[in-house]
């Protein structure tokens, strides 16, 4: 279903022109953590002061509740890719908690090693964050737009071109920041509440690129994938 690392693929359904990287997925395999074939690097697994995200069929979303602040649930793809990165999402949000952040997150030129998780996290519209390294240092860039406001089904999408983010909400721009700390790293996602009696919430759907992705919807599992 998927190219090695740096591989341009060719898809039967929808052609990515002389992409460096391009990755689109449905979580069709139940993981804890996700793995996908070895395309995931994780945040307890690797980064180990964060947490894992898994999967069920059609769904990514988090093992338990954070325990501490900051460490939120974390994937980023491997590979090397181009500092130009789009990344979008379908989210799954079953039940609306008043009371408790159900924080959605997609990350840009994010990497993840021992005790390091570095890069851009983009929380569901309304905040903008560069993430530093250790546990709990980061700097917020941008803490504006309609923060929460993400519902089941909604398409959630960011990118970062140049030192320029921007985020989407179902096509609409939502918010803007500027920063070039980070020319490097991966896409990714995250997630974290401190509810302990969450019901799960997360994504249904994942696709980054580093060329623009178009205006369509994610597409379903690819087919008759060519590596080249």
């Amino acid at each position: 279903m998927l190219a090695a690392a740096g591989a341009a693929v060719s898809v039967s359904r929808k052609r990515v022109a002389a992409a460096a990287n391009f990755y689109s997925t449905q979580f069709l395999i139940p993981e804890n953590p996700i793995l996908e074939s070895g395309h995931w690097i994780n945040g307890k697994s690797v980064g180990l002061d964060w947490q894992n995200i898994i999967t069920t069929p059609g769904f990514a979303t988090f093992s338990a509740p954070n325990p501490n602040d900051y460490d939120d649930a974390t994937a980023v793809l491997t590979g090397s890719w181009g500092s130009d990165q789009y990344v979008r999402t379908i989210v799954r949000i079953p039940a609306v908690d008043p009371n408790f952040a159900q924080e959605i997150e997609i990350r840009l030129r994010s990497s993840i090693s021992a005790h390091t998780n570095s890069g851009y996290e983009v929380l569901g519209g309304g905040q903008i964050v560069r993430w530093n390294g250790a546990l709990g240092d980061f700097n917020i860039l941008r803490d504006e737009g309609p923060y929460g406001s993400l519902r089941d089904g909604d398409v959630f999408e960011a990118n970062m071109i140049g030192s320029v983010i921007t985020v989407f909400i179902n096509g609409v721009k939502v918010n803007r920041a500027v920063d070039s700390v980070f020319t490097a790293g991966s896409p990714g996602i995250g997630l974290f509440t401190r509810n302990p009696s969450a019901e799960k919430f997360g994504f249904s759907s994942f696709t980054a690129s580093d060329t623009p992705l178009g205006s369509n919807t994610p597409p379903g599992p690819p087919t008759n994938v060519t590596v080249r």
